[in-house]
């Protein structure tokens, strides 16, 4: 599928190279003759010194041993190459052989030229720079004839003038085999399409016989979803300035973090009044062995006020939007918002390495992402899609409940996060009952003794970690191989607001993780307001959870009260994040790639 859903060997001749030399040249040599027969070349007893005009110093020499003739000057005999060395040893040469590399490429589905469309539909301009190159060898008087098969209707091949020889043409008929010259001239090849594999075969022709043949593989990178642990390279979030629900204190955090040119700030009245920046889109990115890389931005079908930004800053050089799904109104629901799409960092299940790790998203019975975006991500096969159960909650996204952060002090480099009711209690029983609590006031909860005595809402919350949240970590270790020793149980309450369970307190694992310019790691977390002032100094909660991190970690706590945690999400939900790849696909994926 392409873009159209959017978008042995034969001996260099002996005789010949004497005759040429004895024509052009002269030779000397202490009284040596030189006797062509049948057999092919003899020298006794001398050299011959080679000079494309006269004898000079600086003419190459070589003294025969054996009656080999070596190192004949550049320029000497024509059709030899520059740099060309022939031994000459009892009437044989040395030989045309084909040496190419297989190709590693990308989908060229960027506007380069901010044409308005995917590259794919164009002709080589000069500012395309999404190509593979394929050096042809110089072996003079040879051809090479090019054979493609597989995925040949996603695959082009352009010479140095423009012209397709292989694969798609454009309206014309596919093309399957071709001949060039072997004249050290540079080939192009494009990719329409993602996880693109062709298969070249390459037959190296001397007249009318072949005198070397080779096969190598073509691929273009498959979409690769980002996770957590990748660099960050830019954030974006909605800047609602005005009205109760603003979310100025949340985007000054950020500012005092992040520099001007490593944020976005989307103004919320450009895109109606949508603060839910991760809902709407969802990075990835694809990568080619000669240095290309393109983001792909996928659309989410929820179309609401942020689908603008697909046609305006995410579009041009590097950017490929898309949608995969039915793009019209009405037919999204809750579990198509990627709040609902997360990744795991490069994990180990059951010997099988996946070094982008595993997409992941909540579904009710077969209902998550829509079904043409799921089958898409798991046609690409690196990061092998699996599900989580995210039925009870109303809004139904997974970031709600967990998260991945770094900690380069264990094994593997990173720690799960779980929300996780029994450890809440654990620590609000360990509190005071006389602390107050102004913001839960209006969800039922006057001061810490009220919660820690409303036995309804206890057990409530003790159902939901039995009946969902431990089943959910035990499918997250299968999944994940992960252990005990690599999770991080967070402290979690949840309430019931009608349409299913909400994060009563702000929801700790819907967190950012974003690179500040002081070259650190941060994580950016809601604040659980537990407490009755605004100095976060004296929250409990804070200071557990800190606890509770890796030593090091560098913690911000964002209020997002009445922007995000009232409306049934938090920081994660308004907040989104491109990140710079860490691994060539080529080098630790292949063995994905190529799986059926």
């Amino acid at each position: 599928m392409k873009l159209a859903h959017q978008f042995s060997s034969v001996p260099l001749p002996v005789l010949p190279v004497l005759l040429l030399l004895l024509s052009n040249c002269g030779a000397t040599g202490g009284g040596g003759d030189i006797d062509v027969d049948s057999g092919g070349a003899s020298i006794d007893s001398g050299s011959i010194v080679a000079d494309a005009a006269q004898d000079s110093p600086d003419a190459e020499t070589s003294n025969p041993d054996a009656g080999t003739v070596t190192d004949i000057d550049a320029g000497m005999v024509t059709d030899i190459d520059a740099g060309t060395v022939i031994n000459i040893d009892a009437g044989t040469t040395t030989t045309a052989e084909l040496t190419f590399e297989p190709i590693y490429g990308l989908v060229n589905a960027d506007d380069d030229d901010s044409a308005d469309g995917p590259d794919w539909f164009q002709a080589p301009f000069t500012a395309d720079n999404d190509f593979s190159t394929l050096d042809l060898p110089f072996f003079p008087g040879h051809s090479i004839e090019f054979t493609l098969t597989g995925d040949v209707g996603s695959i082009r091949v352009w010479n140095d003038s423009d012209q397709v020889i292989l694969g798609d043409n454009f309206d014309a008929a596919t093309i399957t085999t071709t001949t060039v010259a072997a004249d050290g001239t540079t080939l192009r090849i494009e990719f329409g399409y993602y996880l693109v594999h062709g298969l070249m075969q390459a037959r190296l022709i001397d007249g009318s016989s072949e005198v070397d043949s080779q096969s190598f593989d073509m691929w273009s990178s498959p979409m690769i979803l980002n996770h957590h642990l990748q660099p960050s390279e830019h954030l974006y979030v909605v800047n609602t300035p005005n009205g109760s629900a603003n979310n100025v204190d949340m985007v000054a955090g950020y500012r005092s973090v992040l520099s001007a040119n490593e944020m976005t700030e989307v103004a919320s009245s450009s895109v109606n009044s949508d603060p839910w920046m991760q809902d709407e889109h969802e990075f990835a990115h694809s990568t080619g062995s000669q240095g290309q890389r393109i983001t792909t931005v996928i659309d989410s079908i929820r179309n609401r006020g942020l689908d603008v930004l697909s046609s305006s800053i995410f579009r041009g050089p590097g950017f490929y939007s898309s949608t995969w799904g039915p793009d019209v109104d009405g037919a999204a629901n809750s579990y198509d918002s990627f709040g609902n799409l997360e990744v795991s960092p490069p994990v180990n299940v059951g010997g099988i390495e996946y070094p982008f790790g595993r997409v992941y998203y909540g579904d009710v019975g077969n209902q998550g992402p829509n079904g043409e975006l799921g089958a898409f991500i798991a046609s690409q096969k690196v990061q092998a899609p699996f599900t989580v159960n995210t039925s009870w909650l109303c809004v139904g996204h997974i970031d709600e409940v967990s998260s991945w952060i770094a900690d380069p002090s264990s094994t593997l480099g990173y720690k799960f996060l779980i929300a996780d009711v029994t450890a809440g209690f654990t620590f609000l029983d360990s509190l005071a009952s006389n602390i107050q609590l102004p913001l839960y006031s209006s969800h039922g909860f006057d001061t810490s003794g009220d919660m820690q005595n409303d036995i309804a809402f206890r057990n409530e919350n003790m159902d939901i970690q039995d009946d969902y949240l431990t089943p959910m970590l035990a499918t997250f270790m299968a999944e994940t191989g992960i252990t005990e020793s690599d999770v991080i149980r967070v402290p979690a309450f949840f309430e019931n607001v009608g349409c299913g369970m909400a994060a009563l307190m702000p929801g700790t694992v819907n967190l950012i993780v974003a690179d500040g310019q002081d070259n650190q790691t941060h994580l950016f977390l809601p604040d659980p307001f537990f407490r009755d002032v605004f100095d976060q100094s004296v929250d409990p909660f804070i200071a557990h959870f800190d606890s509770l991190f890796p030593s090091g970690t560098l913690t911000h706590y964002l209020d997002d009260w009445f922007s995000y945690h009232e409306l049934l999400g938090e920081v994660h939900c308004g907040t989104n994040v491109e990140r710079t790849p860490l691994s060539n696909w080529w080098e630790s994926a292949m063995h994905l790639a190529e799986s059926n």
